[in-house]
């Protein structure tokens, strides 16, 4: 994960020194906004429970996908914001004893986020901003892999928590970088036996924002 904040960071710092100096003027108090970007899901993940045999231990692997936010300013820095990325898929390991690292299969999931935003220092050109919400997680597709011949994965609310910031390189234009962490542990069913894993991803995007 350090490596992964690290190059969001450079990259971030990048493009902003790449722009001209940003005319902080362009500030309507009920503006719209979209962030677009790269994101790493990262998993930690463990398992909770067990009714398979033997099994010691669960994880998923982790991903990078696209991302987009979309909100709107209410009253001064507060705002509201809906967030999505590209269905990505990862792989579901069980461990057993050995030790022994078995993948049981892969899912693609998806995850809708609804935050309320505080944005600090809204018309300057550096602006933190902080957010709190639900996510919704939802699982599209499993493949089963031996000795599993069913996976199934339950949907499910989580909780988030959401801190990041805003460069403007324009009246217009940002760039921005998010990190994100859900609270969600879900049941995987599998002919084996169900398992209750704990996934906690932390979610790191970085990329361009416009403001309208």
């Amino acid at each position: 994960m350090k490596k992964l904040l690290g190059s969001i960071a450079l990259a971030t710092t990048a493009l902003a020194g790449t722009a001209h100096a940003a005319d902080v003027s362009y500030m309507p108090q009920d503006a719209w906004f979209v962030h677009a970007g790269v994101t790493g899901v990262l998993f930690d993940s463990s398992l909770n429970s067990t009714t398979v045999p033997g099994n010691t231990g669960a994880y998923v692997t982790n991903n990078i996908t696209g991302t987009l936010e979309a909100g709107r300013y209410i009253q001064g820095g507060f705002a509201v914001a809906l967030s999505a990325g590209i269905p990505p898929t990862n792989e579901l390991h069980a461990l057993f004893p050995g030790p022994t690292d078995v993948q049981i299969g892969t899912a693609t999931y998806g995850s809708i986020m609804a935050l309320a935003q505080y944005h600090f220092n809204r018309s300057g050109q550096f602006s933190p901003y902080l957010g709190a919400g639900v996510a919704y997680n939802v699982t599209f597709s499993t493949t089963a892999l031996a000795p599993a011949t069913t996976v199934s994965i339950d949907n499910g609310f989580a909780p988030v928590l959401q801190a990041g910031v805003d460069f403007k390189v324009s009246d217009h234009f940002t760039v921005f970088g998010d990190v994100k962490k859900e609270f969600y542990s879900t049941t995987v069913h599998t002919n084996l036996g169900n398992a209750n894993v704990k996934l906690d991803p932390w979610i790191v995007s970085a990329g361009i924002g416009f403001t309208f």
